[in-house]
Parts: structure tokens; sequence; C-alpha cells
């Protein structure tokens, strides 16, 4: 039924209709396309979800969303370090509706991350969810955002960090588990990575960089690997992904509502 109504609300906006010209302005404005698809993008209102991925992408964001760390992997893998992974919501209306402030740090530095991102988390293609990462250009001022008071943390204005292009990363369902709360299935974990040679990268003699992200309730395996132009790897683990165990329960109402009082 929902892409029925769909359907015959792009009928009714693409279609010429039977009904007396009024005199054009002198520049009408032209109708927005998507350049991948062709469709016109025009007929539909801000922020509505043509494809049906908002439940997907308030999901991914829900499982993003905690304290996780690589402790367990450390403990048993010496070449792996325990690495703190902290994410929580950050008001940011000017990037979108669902952003992650992220921070990574060392067990043993942890009040000095060496990784401070902005996820922007949307729908891509039907049933695709996409993490688009940004740079802030002086990270300093957040810090240990997710710890602090909500009075007391630093307000996102525009232009404070800037997107990394190319090195979104792209999600897809995994399997599904029973989840009676919402009388129905639910994904039971999501997984993808950046496409191609696309994110530029310049650290170690690299030039560009990949991720591969798989997400689950239990934590999330991340494996970031840098390649130089012969395509050798110059940075990132070798052996495999980094084993991320959850430490808190995700903050389902927190992240539904994307506030920074998370």
């Amino acid at each position: 039924m929902r892409y029925a109504s769909l359907l015959l609300f792009l009928s009714a906006c693409a279609a010429p209709q039977a009904v007396e010209r009024l005199p054009e302005p002198a520049a009408p404005p032209a109708a927005a396309e998507t350049p991948a698809t062709g469709e016109v993008a025009g007929c539909f209102p801000p922020g509505f979800d043509a494809l049906g991925n908002e439940p997907l992408v308030e999901r991914v964001v829900e499982l993003l969303t905690g304290r996780f760390d690589s402790s367990a992997q450390a403990a048993t893998t010496p070449d792996y370090f325990n690495i703190h992974l902290t994410i929580c919501p950050i008001d940011a209306p000017t990037l979108g509706k669902h952003v992650l402030y992220v921070e990574q740090a060392r067990a043993d530095k942890l009040a000095e991350p060496y990784r401070q991102r902005l996820y922007l988390v949307e729908g891509g293609d039907r049933r695709e969810v996409v993490s688009r990462v940004f740079e802030f250009d002086d990270p300093t001022p957040f810090t240990g955002f997710c710890d602090k008071a909500p009075a007391d943390r630093p307000t996102y204005a525009d232009g404070l960090a800037t997107e990394k292009v190319g090195c979104a990363v792209h999600l897809q369902e995994m399997g599904f588990s029973s989840d009676e709360s919402k009388g129905g299935e639910r994904p039971f974990g999501f997984g993808g990575g950046t496409i191609g040679d696309g994110c530029p990268s310049s650290l170690r003699g690299a030039t560009h960089a990949t991720s591969s992200v798989v997400l689950t309730a239990a934590g999330m395996e991340s494996w970031d690997q840098g390649f130089d132009a012969a395509g050798a790897q110059v940075w990132g683990a070798t052996a495999g992904p980094y084993h991320f165990l959850r430490t808190t329960l995700p903050d389902r109402k927190s992240t539904r509502l994307n506030s920074s009082h998370a």
C-alpha cells in the first residue's frame, strides 16, 4: 500500500494536467533531479522519506550510539591496542537530522583522543544506510563531548567540520531477528564499507583508505586500512578488523530524538 500510494503521488506530480495555463514567471525554477536516477525530487517536501529508509537509519544510529572498547581483543592479540570508542548524538541541524559525535582514544590516553569525527547517518538507495564522515578543523573544544553535562557541551556551528568526500560508509542489512516489542522483525545487524578507492589519505605515504564495518547489538567490527599508489597497505591492522564490544546499552529514546542531551 505504501508504494502504491507513492506511485500515485509521483504520477500526480509528473503527469501533465488538463488545466488552463497561467502566465509563467520570467525565470521559472528548474525541477531538481537526482543525478543518479533522474527522479524528480522537487515534488517531495523536505525530509520526505521516499524509499522508506528512516526505520533503518534509526536502527543504525541506535547500534552506533554508546561506548565500546577492544580490551578483550587486545588481551589475546598483542598486535591490537585497547581502543575506547565513544559515540553520542549531537545537534548539528545544518548537516542533517541524525548526526553523531565520534571519539576514539587508546585506553592509556583517554584524555587525548587520536580521532574525532562527526557521522551524518542518512538513507541511501533502497534498503541502504549511508554514514557520511566529517572532520573537524579544530576538534579540541569537542574533546570529551559525550562525558560533559548538556550545559557544558560546545555547540556545533556550520563550518566547524568538513566532509571527507569519498569516505562515506554504505551499509546494508544482515539477517533479521524477532522484535516482539515492535510486532515484527528487525535487522540483526548491518555491514558494508567505503566504495572503491575514493577515500583520500596521505598518512604514511598512503593515497587512499578503505573502511569496512559490521554493526550488531553486541558491538562492531571496524577495519580501516591505508594503501599507497601501488596498492600496498601502509597503515592499519593487517590481520583483520578491530572488535569493539559494547560496554553500554543503546539509548533508543535519545537516538531517535537526535538529542545532544543523551
